[in-house]
């Protein structure tokens, strides 16, 4: 019968060494490979191009991006991401609307889908408080 105890602590610092060699490679591998991947990041709508006399109110904020790339660029890149939505498209105020969800993807990191791929946004002008100096 063999005795584990006695086979497990026999050259125990060269099996050592050997465990830690493999764990070595094996993050090595999967770190720096080109593989492509798929991953999924939810992130907070920005408004961009609205005029300071507009108030946007918006009810859905948060979006889910679907992404398709190679493992190191979407690791890289994940915090450059960013889901907007271009008030400009809105109209005259008042108005309510449902505008495109659009994004800044640096690098070739591909976006599979968008959900939602629109959000309602309603655009009003701003109350301005306008004093006026008696003569």
């Amino acid at each position: 019968m063999v005795n584990i105890r006695a086979f497990l602590s026999r050259n125990l610092p060269i099996k050592l060494l050997s465990a830690f060699i493999g764990l070595f490679i094996w993050f090595w591998v999967n770190i720096t490979s080109d593989r492509i991947i798929s991953s999924s990041l939810t992130c907070k709508v920005r408004f961009y191009n609205a005029p300071p006399s507009l108030k946007v109110e918006g009810k859905e904020r948060m979006v889910k991006l679907y992404l398709k790339g190679k493992r190191l660029d979407i690791i890289a890149r994940l915090d450059k991401i960013v889901a907007f939505v271009d008030i400009s498209k809105a109209g005259n105020p008042p108005a309510k609307i449902d505008l495109p969800v659009e994004t800044f993807i640096p690098g070739d990191i591909e976006v599979v889908e968008i959900q939602p791929e629109t959000i309602s946004v309603s655009v009003s002008n701003v109350a301005t408080n306008t004093l006026h100096k008696l003569p």
